[in-house]
């Protein structure tokens, strides 16, 4: 078994024999292309930092993992579609969205595939976009248990085919696009 109070860099490959754990305060940075985030139990301290996709989305092999505090940032992100794939689906923390590159470059929690997400804490996005559903016809829901906070970016809860809903416990403000429909 392993507990990180400190940093765990993956530049690489992380495999896991027995338990991973993330403690109050302690931080997973993800610093590759693609690869995997460990499966682990995480702190609601914790936090998963998502720093350098620039094409290939990041693998999350267990959906029913709730992170601690999830960002992500990825100013070199190249390409215009990174899926999830409905894999992110509990977030204790908070979510913040930092970069997705230029342009139209954007994260998508999903397309046709099933599987919400629930945010315990705020979602904050200062930067990027970000699609709760994209085209493939899926239906999927994002919601926020505190406050939402779009300072810059665009957030859509729906591109093409896929229907997407947000739904926020907490204050709203928007000073970034916010798409219903896209």
């Amino acid at each position: 078994d392993c507990e990180v109070d400190g940093k765990l860099v993956n530049a690489g490959t992380v495999t896991t024999i027995g338990k991973l754990y993330f403690g109050n305060g302690g931080e997973y940075k993800h610093t590759r292309d693609g690869g995997s985030i460990p499966v682990a139990t995480w702190n609601v301290n914790s936090n998963c930092n998502i720093t350098d996709i620039t094409a290939t989305a990041p693998v999350i092999p267990s959906a029913t993992q709730p992170f601690g505090n999830f960002t992500y940032n990825c100013p070199n992100q190249s390409v215009d579609n990174i899926n999830l794939a409905g894999t992110l689906n509990s977030i204790a923390g908070n979510f913040y969205l930092v970069s997705t590159g230029g342009g139209s470059n954007d994260l998508r929690l999903g397309k046709g595939e099933s599987g919400d997400l629930t945010v315990g804490g705020d979602y904050t996005q200062t930067g990027g976009w970000l699609l709760i559903t994209g085209e493939g016809g899926g239906t999927r829901k994002m919601t926020v248990n505190k406050n939402f906070s779009l300072q810059s970016g665009t957030f859509c809860t729906s591109f093409y085919s896929g229907s997407g809903t947000l739904n926020v416990n907490g204050n709203f403000s928007s000073a970034g696009t916010f798409i219903f429909s896209y």
